[in-house]
């Protein structure tokens, strides 16, 4: 640590300025990140690959047969690979669903404050498609009070005895 190749904060050690220097910067790329994602489905209709799902949207339970929406078209799943991760598809008439496995981590301060803004109440600048306007109404109604606020970050608990929601000032302004 005295030759900066090595640097420390909150415990955690890193490259330091020294090594970036010496061994130069990129030669850490494959150290210092990495990249995650869920296992996902590939939907395929006959041999044609047509999108891919979350594993979440397969296996959640419901009633009647398994519909996705994918492209903007309805599609009844026929069968399922789970060794090769298939989804097999053929056209059905509506009632598909998707879903994304989403979250906010890892994304910018400007995307997090428009968020924040948007899902209690505020109109963003672009026009939505019926399904997702009634989706935002529905997460304003229902998850927004307990999910966003606009005048910083939320709190919830979990019932340990401390109650309630616990509204914060943002990090960032």
């Amino acid at each position: 640590m005295e030759n900066g190749l090595l640097d420390s904060d909150g415990g955690m050690l890193f490259v330091g300025p020294g090594a970036e220097r010496r061994f130069g910067r990129r030669h850490f790329s494959a150290l210092t990140a990495s990249f995650t994602a869920p296992p996902q489905f590939t939907v395929l209709a006959g041999r044609q690959e047509i999108g891919r799902t979350d594993t979440a949207v397969l296996t959640e339970e419901r009633d009647g047969p398994l519909l996705l929406l994918l492209g903007g078209r309805s599609r009844r799943v026929t069968s399922l690979d789970w060794k090769r991760r298939g989804a097999y598809v053929e056209p059905a008439e509506g009632g598909g669903v998707a879903r994304w496995n989403g979250g906010v981590a890892g994304l910018s301060v400007e995307p997090t404050r428009a968020m924040r803004e948007v899902l209690p109440g505020a109109e963003p600048p672009v026009s939505f498609p019926h399904r997702a306007r009634d989706s935002l109404d529905g997460w304003r109604r229902d998850g927004a009070p307990a999910a966003a606020h606009r005048d910083g970050t939320l709190v919830t608990r979990d019932g340990t005895g401390r109650g309630g929601v616990e509204v914060g000032r943002p990090a960032i302004r």
